[in-house]
């Protein structure tokens, strides 16, 4: 093989290689804005489009006696074998800014079976820094931790892989695809102009 034929297939692994790292910034970029984005409609107009949003994407809502904040039931996302299967949930609360505009934040718990290693210091840090408002209000004051066994899992919380949830590895995260898309859907025209902007800052 020749020289030049070897550092062609170089340059074109770079540039693979940049291009992936490129779409993976635009769209971090994208799922932040999303993150931060209030919505100028009251959170009983933007609530049910939540609950419409998960449950289209696989998660089955729970009934729940709390007006803004959904726990999924459990989603098997792969089926092929038990050592390297799978299952996801979604975790979504909305909050009240005041009678016409809120935000929502959305979550997803994976859990893995097999030996996948222990959860990370991140993904631990940010499950026990999770609150929960009253009612859905942001309120500070209206803040109380969510008890880990609440939605993390307790023995009794089982998925639909195993009855041993001693021997799962459980990784926790915001969802920001699914906070984009909520964004997409409820303010189009917002969902655009932030894309432009983005990918008109990216060529600077």
């Amino acid at each position: 093989m020749s020289s030049c034929v070897v550092r062609w297939g170089l340059t074109l692994s770079v540039m693979v290689a940049l291009s992936g790292c490129a779409s993976e910034r635009h769209r971090q970029a994208l799922y932040e804005q999303a993150h931060r984005h209030v919505y100028a409609q009251p959170i009983e107009k933007v609530w049910p489009q939540v609950v419409s949003l998960v449950a289209a994407s696989g998660y089955p809502p729970r009934k729940g006696g709390d007006a803004f904040i959904l726990v999924s039931e459990w989603r098997n996302d792969t089926m092929d074998s038990r050592v390297v299967s799978s299952s996801s949930r979604i975790y979504a609360e909305g909050y009240r800014v005041d009678s016409n505009s809120c935000f929502v934040r959305i979550f997803r718990q994976s859990i893995f079976t097999g030996d996948k290693g222990a959860m990370s210091a991140r993904e631990n840090s940010l499950a026990s820094s999770i609150t929960v408002g009253g009612a859905g209000d942001a309120s500070p004051f209206a803040e109380d931790p969510i008890k880990l066994n609440q939605f993390l899992g307790t023995s009794a919380d089982h998925t639909p892989l195993t009855r041993a949830p001693a021997q799962m590895t459980r990784s926790f995260s915001r969802d920001g695809e699914l906070e984009w898309k909520l964004l997409q859907y409820l303010d189009e025209a917002k969902a655009q102009a932030i894309e432009a902007r983005i990918t008109e800052l990216e060529k600077q």
